[in-house]
């Protein structure tokens, strides 16, 4: 599966999903295409702005 995206330079081309996630921890991509919409890295949620761990007490039961 390959996604548009729109560099900050004004190009436009479809890359594979892995190679997005390179373009945008470079800072390279200005929008991408996802099926609700174009998106927006640093102000729209993505997988690059994961969350940090949870570092609390598990709370999970084990059987």
């Amino acid at each position: 599966m390959l996604i548009k995206v729109l560099f900050k330079n004004g190009k436009q081309e479809r890359v594979t999903p892995k190679y997005l996630d390179h373009l945008i921890n470079l800072q390279q991509v200005a929008r991408f295409e996802r099926t609700e919409g174009w998106i927006t890295p640093g102000l729209d949620p993505t997988r690059a702005m994961k969350s940090k761990p949870y570092r609390g007490r598990e709370r999970r039961t084990t059987w």
